[in-house]
């Protein structure tokens, strides 16, 4: 209680009578269970684990999509496959992975949560459920640049290194054990194969980490080759390289690396043996293999280091690896590649750009002011005599801009049926700030307004006298189309085809080169599958190609995919869909003879009959991936050549 006193003097003083009372009720209070739910429910749980849907499957395991019942969490949930929860040693092994991995506490290595025995006394462990992709599907979808590859491959460095640092390594790293969120999240997962390195540490602990490496080591399968061929290194695959260690995980670290770099593994054979053949005989360098890809020599230097056949020639430790990568990343020479004075003045140059290019500056201008000074001694006549002769030369250069610049009018006039509209619009903006009055340019600009459907802005722009002939259809058409533009400024789809088919039926020279174009601009615009299935329905018949009902499949998926399924159709042409974004087509089964076209595309993955016998125009493709041919048509030319440019070919 307190006592009476000033607020300056106020003091505790405590009853020991009160004292007893309040412990005795403390004794006695027992709430009940249904003032207390979360208690009552936990308490009342049977199995903590609400098992949902599997997330993936490996040889030995399935990774279940499992809620926590207790903690009210989304988790990972890995279990023996049926076909393997009966064998003891599997049992060992999976317990085995699991007591490792949760013995490995870094960031950048994947938690495991728990472990123990399902009312099946079947052997579980639940780890972080993680909400991403893998690395492998980053690098084969093409969805990050280097720089972001190189960060996420350092924090792989770093999860490496911390294994390493308490005597563990991997033996399985590959892009699909390599986990990645959607807030930059990178772990490291499958430790299924890892081993202690050290196997003569005695103690219960290795390098502070309570583990028994005997007993762990003991449960791991001998004289069999276990990990992933593409990433295996030569002393996973023959013993006279020495035993699997440190060094091991360094390989497969490179082998990572390589295909950061090329998008491809540096040994793609089809069967182990032939893996094993290739892999002793070395590993052939990624700018040979890819000539075409320009790679960088210093990346190129750390990725060979690391994939040295000899162990020895490796690098002795993974920080070494860190350390290389961020010595490119920041523009200085790595370790692994011998250095020159040109190539370190080169990286001086670029760290250092502002300096440099002041320095540059400064010296241009002493240059310039001593040439100044040079010329100024010259005697007049001299000087009179270049100055007629520059005179000359200027209104020589002036005349033949001149004739160019109106070549260049005419010719874009005429041909811009020929062209993507956005080739023509950029020609157009460049042309019309030398010579803005010019008939042809105003010729341009009605035409490209009319196949964006401003038909309004069109007729506006120039008078119905200032075309050709044979273009005053164009005027009559949108005169008559102006008025049945939707509220939103587009014209419905049934009139769009209705304009295509009316520039087509007229005969008049380049109007289904215009029809085409107007398709191509209605397509760009719709985001609707039916439509554009009509769309491109209407653009093949242009060139009157089609027989018979296309019945055309078309998955539009924003601006960057677009797959059109082609494959037996009665078609002898694409060229009314060339100006389309397709990024997927397939034209297996046609009668389509050339890939010219398809060249022009942004293509992914192309699909390709027999009666395709060029492949030359591919090599323009840039973007290719994966090109798919018939088994009757492996013989032809220039598959050899795609395959060095990265194109992944397969033979169905």
């Amino acid at each position: 209680m307190l006592e009476n006193s000033s607020p300056d003097t106020q003091k505790f003083s405590f009853d020991p009578e009160q004292l007893r009372k309040i412990y005795k009720m403390s004794e006695t209070f027992n709430p009940q269970e249904e003032d207390l739910p979360l208690h009552s429910e936990i308490v009342s749980l049977d199995f903590r684990y609400d098992i949902e849907d599997v997330v993936s499957q490996g040889g030995e395991k399935d990774i279940f999509r499992a809620k926590d019942v207790q903690t009210n969490r989304y988790i990972a949930l890995a279990k023996l496959r049926k076909n393997c929860v009966k064998s003891r040693s599997k049992r060992e092994e999976f317990l085995r992975e699991a007591r490792l991995t949760a013995a490995l506490q870094h960031p950048n290595i994947m938690p495991v949560y728990d472990l123990g025995f399902d009312e099946n006394h079947e052997p579980f462990f639940t780890m972080r459920l993680m909400k991403g992709t893998s690395l492998d599907d980053l690098i084969e979808n093409k969805e990050a640049e280097l720089p972001e590859l190189l960060t996420i491959f350092i924090k792989i460095c770093d999860a490496i290194s911390y294994a390493h640092s308490k005597g563990i390594v991997h033996l399985d790293l590959k892009p699909e054990n390599i986990l990645l969120g959607k807030f930059g999240e990178v772990l490291v997962a499958d430790w299924g194969i890892s081993k202690i390195a050290n196997e003569r540490v005695k103690t219960n602990t290795v390098r502070g980490i309570d583990i028994d490496s005997a007993l762990l080591n003991s449960i791991t399968a001998t004289g069999v080759v276990k990990g992933t061929p593409g990433y295996l290194a030569p002393e996973q695959m023959d013993t006279k390289f020495g035993r699997k260690n440190e060094k091991t995980d360094i390989f497969s670290l490179g082998a990572i690396l390589f295909k950061i770099l090329t998008g491809k593994k540096a040994i793609r054979a089809q069967t182990l043996n032939n893996y094993k053949k290739q892999l002793l005989e070395g590993v052939i360098p990624p700018s040979k293999q890819f000539p075409k890809l320009h790679l960088d020599k210093s990346l190129e230097a750390v990725c060979m280091k690391a994939m040295a056949l000899n162990p020895n020639s490796r690098y002795s430790d993974v920080r070494q690896i860190i350390a290389d990568i961020q010595a490119f990343q920041n523009g200085y020479m790595t370790t692994a590649e011998s250095g020159n004075t040109f190539k370190q003045s080169l990286l001086f140059i670029k760290r250092n750009k502002v300096v440099v290019t002041i320095a540059a500056l400064i010296l241009s201008s002493v240059i310039t002011v001593m040439q100044q000074r040079i010329e100024s001694l010259e005697s007049a006549a001299k000087l009179l005599a270049q100055k007629e002769k520059f005179s000359e030369e200027v209104e020589s250069r002036k005349s033949y801009f001149s004739l160019t610049m109106k070549k260049n009018l005419i010719s874009l006039s005429n041909s811009v049926t020929l062209k993507h509209l956005s080739d023509t619009k950029e020609m157009y903006e460049f042309l019309k700030k030398e010579n803005p009055d010019s008939d042809a340019i105003k010729i341009v600009n009605f035409k490209i307004l009319f196949i964006e459907q401003q038909f309004s802005k069109a007729l506006n722009s120039i008078s119905r006298e200032g075309l050709k002939e044979e273009e005053q259809l164009y005027y009559q058409l949108a005169e008559k189309y102006k008025d049945r533009l939707s509220p939103s400024g587009k014209l419905p789809i049934k009139e769009v085809i209705n304009l295509m088919n009316e520039l087509k039926e007229s005969g008049i020279t380049g109007s289904a080169g215009i029809a085409r174009l107007v398709g191509t601009f209605a397509f760009i615009r719709t985001n609707r599958n039916n439509v554009a299935e009509m769309l491109i329905t209407e653009l093949i018949n242009l060139y009157g190609v089609a027989t018979g009902n296309l019945n055309i499949t078309v998955d539009k998926r924003g601006d960057s995919y677009l797959r059109v399924e082609l494959n037996n159709r009665r078609i002898t042409s694409i060229k009314g869909i060339q100006f389309l974004p397709i990024t997927d087509l397939n034209i297996r089964r046609t009668n389509i003879k050339g890939v010219k076209v398809a060249s022009a595309m942004p293509l992914r993955k192309l699909v390709i009959g027999k009666k395709v016998t060029d492949l030359r125009p591919l090599g323009g493709c840039k973007t290719l991936k994966t090109l798919v041919i018939e088994s009757s048509g492996t013989n032809r030319p220039y598959l050899d050549e795609l395959r060095d440019m990265g194109v992944e070919v397969i033979v169905e």
